[in-house]
């Protein structure tokens, strides 16, 4: 599965809510976007947001809290 590709460069910021951190950061290294943790868990929060097209090596800050 590949990331979402733009003309121009970009890439779209993969949807990360409800994943394990060690699969969001894979799914973003796979985009070639940088993640930042904070927590740990799940990602209950994303910024910048799914969908949204950014430039390669942007950092997606992700907010974990443990499942349950």
């Amino acid at each position: 599965r590949h990331a979402a590709r733009t003309p121009g460069g970009g890439v779209a910021v993969p949807p990360l809510a409800g994943l394990p951190a060690r699969a969001a950061i894979r799914r973003l290294e796979e985009a070639d976007l940088a993640a930042e943790l904070a927590g740990s868990g799940r990602v209950i929060s994303q910024a910048p947001s799914a969908g949204r097209v950014v430039g390669r090596g942007t950092r997606v800050r992700m907010k974990l809290a443990p499942a349950g």
